[in-house]
C-alpha cells in the first residue's frame, strides 16, 4: 500500500491530488521517455508515501504513446523492474531516432 506513512489529514488531500493527477496525465506527444518518467515521479512527492513503484511502472508504462517504444516495452515487462523499463524505453526512442536521422541522410544524399 503507498499511504503508509502519511499523516491522516494529510494524506486525505495528497491522495485525491495524486489520484486526479495519475488519471490525466499521459506522454505528451513531442516528450520524450526520459521527460516523460520525470513527469510521473514528482507526483507522490507531496506525500511521503511506503512505495510507489508499482503505481509508478503501471502509470508509465500503461499511458506511452502507441509505436514501437511501447511495443518494445511490452515485450519484456513480466521480468523488468521500474527502471530497466525506464533504460529499454530511452534506449529503443534513442534507437529510433538515430534510424530516422540516418534514412533521413541517406534520402538527401540520393536527391542530389
Amino acid at each position: 500500500m503507498i499511504i503508509d506513512h502519511c499523516p491522516r489529514e494529510e494524506f486525505e488531500k495528497d491522495r485525491v491530488k495524486f489520484q486526479e493527477d495519475r488519471y490525466w496525465l499521459v506522454q505528451g506527444s513531442d516528450e520524450t521517455c526520459n521527460e516523460w518518467y520525470a513527469g510521473i515521479k514528482r507526483l507522490p512527492i507531496d506525500c511521503k508515501f511506503a512505495d510507489t513503484t508499482a503505481v509508478l511502472e503501471d502509470k508509465f508504462v500503461s499511458d506511452l504513446r502507441l509505436g514501437p517504444v511501447l511495443n518494445k516495452i511490452v515485450e519484456g515487462l513480466v521480468t523488468d523492474n521500474l527502471k530497466s523499463i525506464v533504460d529499454s524505453t530511452v534506449a529503443k526512442e534513442t534507437a529510433i531516432k538515430a534510424a530516422s536521422n540516418s534514412n533521413n541522410w541517406v534520402k538527401k544524399e540520393k536527391i542530389t
